[in-house]
């Protein structure tokens, strides 16, 4: 075997040992991993939002009345606040929930 054709079955065998080696490691991460090759595997439900207003009353709104397109890659919680506090005055504060977790709370 010469040496060229020597060098090119090193550098066949690396970069198979890299494919095979990669995925499995990846596996061990949290999921979704952002712009992981897994992102979209383990894709939660969109959350609930709750506008609780000043007098202390709730109200439910939908996640597409507001974005149009639920990302879930993007974190909302910290963008999406803001947004909805300038649209009423009257909203004290944003409650995030998916189930009976609460994903977050932020303050007007």
């Amino acid at each position: 075997m010469s040496e060229t054709a020597r060098r090119r079955a090193v550098v066949v065998g690396a970069v198979l040992a890299v494919q095979l080696l990669v995925p499995p490691l990846a596996l061990r991460h949290d999921r979704p991993a952002a712009l992981g090759w897994h992102m979209f595997v383990a894709v939660k439900p969109e959350p609930e939002v709750i506008l609780v207003h000043r007098d202390g009353s709730e109200e439910e709104i939908s996640m597409y009345d507001v974005l149009g397109r639920f990302r879930p890659e993007i974190d909302f919680v910290e963008r999406l606040t803001p947004e909805l506090c300038d649209r009423d005055g009257e909203i004290a504060r944003v409650r995030y929930e998916r189930g009976d977790e609460v994903l977050g709370e932020r303050p007007c």
